[in-house]
């Protein structure tokens, strides 16, 4: 019998050590060494002993596979240019992007306090794939999205709530959406000491964030 990573877990792996991100409990955590070195078998091809593949099934690590659910693991490229950077960092655009940036992150907000990570995961999923842009695909469409993203940066610069990156990027991600771009977000790590982030990116290019700051985290998961 074949087994597999649970869809809404991911993991990667800095300095051979696993730190898996749960969407569905909407957590970080690690495993015990000796459960951890059997995970990092299995996922390398190597046999493990019935025993501990048995704990990882009943800790919800793998899962059985099956041909109707494949895991569909995004992926994005390394950041190399960011919209921060970039002298279309913080246009304004007047008072209807102010009040659509503030409304966009006051419902985000909403929906991260009565919501599951989950839910608001499976929901803004479903709204990227209805838009015709994965990623840039001409300059002048590059040139557009510079200037949507630039718009909200500018915009949520004046929204009296306190910035969070999780917030920030799925209130972006949504009104980028609305102008037909499907971005993704991108779930990062550091360890020791342990930290989570996330941030905004369409391709190479990172829409909330700097270059260096994205690339100080080791991406987890990818939306």
């Amino acid at each position: 019998m074949a087994y597999t990573l649970r869809q809404d877990l991911s993991y990667c792996l800095i300095d051979g050590r696993a730190i898996f991100l749960d969407i569905e409990s909407d957590r970080y955590f690690r495993l015990g060494p000796a459960l951890e070195a059997a995970f990092l078998r299995h996922v390398s091809g190597a046999p493990i002993d019935a025993a501990p593949l048995e704990t990882l099934v009943q800790r919800r690590i793998l899962t059985t596979a099956t041909a109707d659910e494949p895991r569909t693991d995004a992926q994005c490229p390394t950041p190399s240019r960011s919209v921060l950077e970039l002298h279309t960092k913080a246009q304004t655009r007047g008072i209807s992007a102010l009040i659509e940036v503030a409304a966009t992150v006051i419902r985000t907000r909403r929906h991260l306090r009565t919501r599951s990570l989950k839910a608001i995961v499976s929901a803004l999923d479903q709204r990227l794939t209805q838009c015709a842009r994965r990623t840039p695909r001409s300059e002048h469409d590059e040139a557009r999205l510079l200037d949507e993203a630039g718009a909200f940066v500018g915009a949520r610069l004046h929204v009296p709530i306190e910035t969070c990156c999780l917030l920030d990027s799925l209130a972006m991600a949504h009104f980028l959406a609305r102008r037909g771009f499907a971005t993704n977000i991108v779930f990062g790590v550091i360890d020791d000491p342990f930290s989570a982030h996330c941030w905004v990116q369409a391709g190479d290019l990172v829409l909330n964030d700097t270059v260096g700051n994205a690339t100080s985290y080791t991406p987890i998961r990818v939306l």
